[in-house]
């Protein structure tokens, strides 16, 4: 009894030897667990070189005097038929419809807006506050991906990579104007796949940078979670060989305009 357990023992501890791994069928693969960073604060802080530490980007934007990018294309006002006057200095390029700065009881609003951000990664949370001129009473606001509000200053998560245009109307009982504030929120989507995520060893692994929107990036750092020389790349997208069995986390940073972020992936390979 003593020496068949004492067999049995021996054998567990040599499989488990000579596999280097806790006994993973090749189609049994953990869950995938994706953590990614946004550009202010990292979820999970990567075992990485001090200068790899993500960094914010993106400068609050004013939705209707920007003397720069984007170009913000202002609709004329809408006068009501009770005032029956027109507004003098009215144009196109988002300057300010009346030609007085003053706030005036009874005016038409003149549409303004500035943002908390308008570059950055997905999910993208932009706090959205009124600056109109003459005492709006009502809002109107279009996101750019199909959600709106009619709240005076929002907050709005975008979750998709993308450029997005800022529809805004401002009103009360003397009248309304509007802005279209084309391009104005520029989102990135990071993300990276892994082909094949699991298999033998030696196993060839391809890397591929599939990140999403725009800014694109520009920049590109890849921790592929063994030890040894080559387990890193600074390329976009890499071709790398793990020669050991294990479970490896792989940890991917882009950056660019919009500024750093990681998307750490727990378990992204396993070698048999």
């Amino acid at each position: 009894m003593y020496k068949s357990g004492l067999v049995a023992s021996v054998l567990v501890i040599l499989l488990l030897g000579t596999s280097g791994c806790s006994l993973l069928s090749t189609t049994t693969k953990p869950a995938m667990n994706q953590e990614i960073s946004g550009e202010n604060s990292l979820v999970e802080t990567p075992t990485l070189p001090e200068q790899y530490i993500a960094t914010p980007a993106g400068t609050p934007k004013i939705g209707s005097d920007a003397v720069a990018t984007p170009t913000f294309n202002k609709s004329l006002p809408l006068i009501s038929t009770a005032q029956g006057t027109t507004i003098n200095g009215t144009n196109l390029t988002g300057n300010a419809t009346n030609s007085s700065s003053t706030n005036l009881i009874g005016s038409i609003p003149d549409a303004r807006f500035t943002s908390s951000v308008a570059m950055g990664f997905a999910p993208l949370m932009v706090q959205f506050t009124d600056s109109s001129l003459n005492m709006p009473t009502s809002w109107s606001w279009d996101f750019g991906d199909g959600s709106s509000s009619t709240l005076q200053n929002p907050g709005h998560i975008y979750y998709s990579g993308g450029l997005y245009t800022i529809g805004f109307t401002a009103a009360n009982t003397a009248g309304s104007s509007s802005l279209n504030a084309t391009n104005y929120i520029s989102v990135c989507q990071a993300g990276f796949s892994v082909i094949p995520d699991q298999g033998t060893a030696p196993l060839t692994v391809n890397f591929t940078d599939n990140s999403t929107g725009y800014p694109p990036p520009t920049g590109w750092y890849w921790d592929f979670g063994d030890i040894g020389a080559g387990n890193t790349s600074n390329q976009q997208n890499w071709t790398h060989q793990y020669v050991k069995p294990g479970v490896y986390d792989v940890k991917f940073r882009i950056s660019g305009n919009a500024g750093t972020t990681w998307v750490n992936r727990s378990a992204a390979v396993i070698v048999l």
